[in-house]
This record gives structure tokens, C-alpha cells and sequence, in this order.
């Protein structure tokens, strides 16, 4: 016992800690109830401990500390440290498992948008070299579009498991550079409209430019990303190439799809649509204010009942009494007598029927 407790002390007196420790466990072996081997062999795994525990590697230091706790159980201050020292461990590896959930949901995210970019891409892509198939053309294109992003979004937990640690940067640059290809597709696309002069009953001809299909595809690929896509800062990231579309639908779509991600931006560009000069652009934001139904909406439709262009002001009725539908029972009553009584003269001064 005197030999092993002898190198023991001489590993310690060098610094060597975890030989010394060694020894130590040896001596106390052939002798338990040695107290000066035992409270030299405690000393020796709380200063080892502290080592581990001072670089914050809790791992290394509980077992020397469960030990040391273990040999004096009644030592208040061996106690609390090992205590302390487990709670340290048991919050870091909450940590870590909360950094690899975070992590698991990046990757998620960037594969959906990844994938679903991809989707728009192949459909705009597509409807630019058959665009005179027309809305046949433009349905089944989107019905493959998203037929093919919700297949994916059943494959993507066995393809994360199947991920490496560097996939998030690998990722990352991939969705920039596939966002940037759909930014200039988009610009590109956003030149090419096909009018269309529709007659009215009054014997007036209104233009219309949004039947082109290649505006339909980014208004659809719009709508597939509000309604896939869940993280508001990829959201948003996304959306924000088709708020300034030219054509009114696509910038409608945008608008209300960035109300999921960011509502105070969706709120100005709609409100601005609102306000536009452009007729088309006031009745594809009346639409879009119909669609969010919030107090703003309200407000903004409202005086669009007295819109010069007919069309203009049926939207904003239909917006209205959408809203009314929708959420007519958490309007104040004043609020709700107030919206049908100006429904009410809108029809009566137009002339339209209920």
C-alpha cells in the first residue's frame, strides 16, 4: 500500500495527475479505510476535476468528481461542486441538442427552398418555350409544380440524415445562387406581357395584361412558397424579388404571401398598390387587402368604394364582404352597420345589382 501511495505522491508532486490518480486507486484498493490515502486521493480528483471543469470540459471532469463525491459523501463542499458540475453538463447538452435541432431545421429549410426554387424555375422555364399552350398549359404545369414539391417534402428527413457537418454552407450558397438565377428570371419574364382588349357593356375597352402565362407562373410560384415555406426570414428572402413585379397579380401574390413573413412590409407595398394610378394595380390590391381582412384593409377598401373605374369598386365590395364573412364577428358592430351602409351606396350610386 505504502509503495502505490509513495508513486502516487511522487506522479502528484510532477504534475502527472492522472498516473498519480492511478496509483492512488491502487493503495486505497489494498487498504479502504487508509483515511490519509483517501483524503489524498480525493484531493488529487477535485484538483484534477477542476482542471477539466475550468476548460469547460464537463464530460472529463464528472467522473472525478462522482468519484471524489463518492469516497466522501458527507463533505458538503465535494457535494455541491459535483452537483453544480452536473447541472453544468446536463445544460450543455440540452444546449448542444438545441443547436442540433436548430441545425436540423436550416437544413430543412434550405432543401424546400432549394427544391421549390428549382420547381418555379422548371415552370417558368417551361411556359416560355410553350406559351401557346395557354392556361391548359399553365394548370397542369403548375399541378406538376406542386405535385413535385410536396413529394419532396416526404423525402427530405431520410436525405438529412444522410447530410454531413459542411452541408450548411454548401446549402447556403446554393440557395443564393439559385435565388439569383430566379431574380433574373423573373426580370426577364416581368418584359414579356400579351395584351388583350376586352369590351365593356358601357361600349368602353379595357386592356388587359396579366393572361400572359409566364406572369401566371411567377404569381403560382409565389403562392407555392406562402404556402410551403414556414421560416419568415427565408420567407421573406424569397418573396421579396416579386414586390416589385410590374405585372399587378404577380405583386398582389407577393404582397399577401409577405404578410405571413413580414406584415408591416406587406402592408406598405399593398397599401401603395392601393393608391397606384394604375387601375389594375388599385384592383389587384383591393384584392390582396380582401384576402389579409385586417383593420388597414378595412380602412384602405373603403374608399376605393368611390373609385372611378366600376371595376375597381366591385372589387372592393368583394374584398368587403369577404371580410365580413370571414371576420364579422370580431368587428366592432359599429364598424360592420358602417362597411354595409357604404356596400350599400357604392351598388345604389354604380347601380350594381346585389
Amino acid at each position: 500500500m505504502d509503495l502505490f501511495f509513495n508513486k502516487g505522491l511522487q506522479k502528484y508532486l510532477r504534475g502527472d495527475m492522472k498516473a498519480a490518480i492511478g496509483d492512488l486507486e491502487k493503495a486505497i484498493g489494498l487498504d479502504p479505510e487508509n483515511e490519509k490515502t483517501k483524503k489524498f486521493l480525493i484531493k488529487a480528483l477535485v484538483e484534477y476535476g477542476a482542471e477539466f471543469s475550468d476548460s469547460k470540459d464537463y464530460a472529463s471532469a464528472l467522473p472525478l468528481l462522482r468519484r471524489a463525491y463518492e469516497l466522501a459523501p458527507g463533505d458538503a463542499g465535494i457535494r455541491n461542486i459535483y452537483t453544480g458540475l452536473e447541472g453544468s453538463l446536463k445544460a450543455e447538452d440540452k444546449a448542444r441538442r438545441q443547436r442540433e435541432q436548430s441545425m436540423m431545421v436550416f437544413i430543412i429549410s434550405l432543401i424546400l427552398v432549394i427544391g421549390i426554387v428549382a420547381v418555379i424555375l422548371i415552370l417558368i422555364i417551361t411556359l416560355r418555350r410553350n406559351s401557346e399552350a395557354g392556361t391548359a398549359a399553365t394548370r397542369q404545369a403548375t399541378d406538376r409544380a406542386v405535385q413535385l414539391t410536396k413529394q419532396q417534402n416526404t423525402e427530405i428527413s431520410d436525405k438529412v440524415n444522410q447530410l454531413g457537418s459542411g452541408i450548411k454552407d454548401i446549402l447556403t450558397n446554393q440557395m443564393e445562387r439559385v435565388l439569383s438565377m430566379m431574380e433574373e428570371q423573373s426580370k426577364a419574364s416581368a418584359q414579356e406581357t400579351v395584351k388583350m382588349a376586352i369590351a365593356r357593356p358601357d361600349g368602353t375597352t379595357e386592356i388587359r395584361t396579366d393572361i400572359n402565362p409566364h406572369i401566371r407562373a411567377r404569381a403560382n410560384g409565389v403562392e407555392l412558397i406562402e404556402e410551403t415555406i414556414d421560416d419568415p426570414e427565408t420567407g421573406e428572402r424569397l418573396i421579396e424579388p416579386f414586390l416589385s413585379d410590374v405585372d399587378s397579380r404577380v405583386r398582389a401574390n407577393a404582397g399577401k404571401a409577405m404578410y405571413k413573413f413580414n406584415k408591416e412590409k406587406a402592408m406598405v407595398v399593398i397599401s401603395r398598390m392601393c393608391g397606384s394610378t394604375d387601375a389594375w394595380m388599385r384592383l389587384s390590391g383591393a384584392w390582396a387587402m380582401g384576402e389579409i381582412g385586417n383593420d388597414i384593409a378595412i380602412n384602405a377598401l373603403i374608399p376605393m368604394l368611390e373609385d372611378l373605374r366600376d371595376f375597381v369598386v366591385k372589387r372592393a365590395i368583394s374584398s368587403l364582404e369577404n371580410i365580413l364573412k370571414a371576420k364579422g364577428s370580431q368587428l366592432e358592430e359599429e364598424m360592420v352597420q358602417k362597411i354595409k351602409r357604404r356596400i350599400k351606396d357604392a351598388r345604389i350610386q354604380r347601380k350594381f345589382k346585389e
